[in-house]
């Protein structure tokens, strides 16, 4: 948004370095930060190697699009370079540990809504590929432009203004999350990145 003055001339063309209004964020944690090495491979990292463990997550359909699948795996380990370069960015930023920010949505509640609109049972398979979940939050984030511009001036400004809703994007959807945690249908994942 801008800022104008009370006879509404424009002051700023953007609110503040990140573009967000002080009334439209809230506060929420970045759930990387504070834990160890082990917890957050073993809450974070995804693994299409292990068969059994897909068993319990996937229908049949995605299980055979999943084994063996050359695709898959390079996805799923970039997107795991991703959130542990991630991690380390949000470490350098917050080196005190704090992982409290402030950003326009809250992810929790948006995936605890989408749950109950579409549903979810917990104990079902899951028919989302994690190629799809991973190239839905791919594209969302490119979506996510407050500095608009291809100049590397404006492309750095851009870069900071979202990073850290960027990161909370990436570790909150992770392919893991989305299937083990959250259990969320195709359906269900299209409709979120949507909103």
């Amino acid at each position: 948004g801008t800022v104008r003055n009370s006879v509404g001339q424009l002051i700023q063309l953007r609110y503040g370095e990140d573009g967000l209004s002080a009334e439209n964020v809230e506060h929420q944690s970045l759930p990387t930060i504070k834990l160890s090495n082990r917890t957050f491979e073993s809450r974070f990292k995804f693994d299409p190697t292990n068969e059994r463990y897909l068993r319990k997550l996937f229908n049949e359909e995605v299980m055979r699009e999943i084994i063996g699948s050359g695709d898959v795996i390079s996805a799923v380990e970039k997107e795991w370079a991703t959130l542990t370069s991630d991690r380390a960015t949000m470490r350098e930023i917050f080196p005190a540990g704090d992982s409290n920010v402030v950003l326009p949505c809250n992810l929790k509640r948006m995936i605890w809504n989408v749950q109950k609109i579409f549903h979810i049972d917990k104990r079902a398979p899951v028919d989302l590929n994690p190629i799809k979940v991973i190239e839905g939050v791919e594209n969302l984030l490119k979506k996510c432009v407050i500095v608009k511009g291809e100049d590397a001036l404006s492309m750095q400004a851009n870069n900071n203004a979202t990073l850290l809703f960027r990161c909370m994007v990436r570790s909150t959807l992770c392919t893991r999350k989305v299937a083990e945690e959250f259990r969320l249908s195709t359906e269900a994942f299209e409709w979120l990145i949507g909103e």
